[in-house]
């Protein structure tokens, strides 16, 4: 199997953040003095939606009562992650150097912007990938920005890695073939090729 760049979802995929964004959503609701509360498995069940996607899914009918809702869970989650932090699945933090030094190396997200920007922050590892895009910044779909990055950087069979069945659509529509992270987020239905760790990849590739 030889790729010859690759592109990485990031939640479920490269680190899991949802115990800060659970909790700082919960603070956010807190001073709405809204009782509803999420969980961390509630967060991971609509991770890889577009964030007022997931905001809906887990709060129906709240953003049209609350008008500055959206804005409020986002300045907690970002309190949250920036004191908390995620955390980077094993392997990581050594192997994307490492793949770094062989592949051009990328990001497509469903994040927001300041999020993609965090991520980078904490664990500082934005040099060692050519180029990011994410819904916060681009407004668009994951397909859409997969292929925007292959057009851009004229990628020769790129891969997606990614851990749901939405990364895996979005892969199929762009014709870049898929790898699904097993230890992730989501489940899809035969996986193949799939990984049940982060350092399953360097044996992959």
């Amino acid at each position: 199997m030889k790729y010859h760049s690759i592109i990485f979802d990031l939640d479920g995929t490269l680190w899991d953040a949802t115990p800060a964004t659970a909790n700082g959503w919960n603070e956010a609701l807190k001073v709405l003095g809204i009782q509803n509360r999420v969980t961390r498995e509630d967060i991971r069940r609509v991770t890889g939606q577009p964030n007022e996607k997931c905001i809906e899914m887990l709060l129906p009918g709240m953003s049209k009562k609350y008008r500055n809702l959206y804005d409020l869970l986002a300045s907690y989650e970002s309190l949250g992650i920036n004191s908390e932090g995620g955390e980077l699945y094993e392997g990581v933090q050594t192997i994307i150097p490492l793949l770094a030094s062989k592949f051009p190396l990328f990001i497509v997200s469903n994040c927001e912007d300041w999020y993609l920007d965090l991520f980078f922050k904490k664990y500082d590892l934005k040099n060692y990938f050519k180029d990011a895009d994410c819904f916060g910044s681009s407004k668009k779909p994951k397909s859409v920005m997969i292929r925007q990055l292959v057009e851009k950087h004229k990628l020769k069979a790129p891969v997606y890695v990614g851990d749901t069945a939405s990364d895996q659509q979005a892969a199929n529509e762009t014709d870049v073939d898929f790898i699904f992270c097993d230890y992730g987020f989501g489940t899809i239905e035969n996986p193949s090729p799939s990984i049940n760790s982060f350092q399953e990849l360097t044996k992959l590739l």
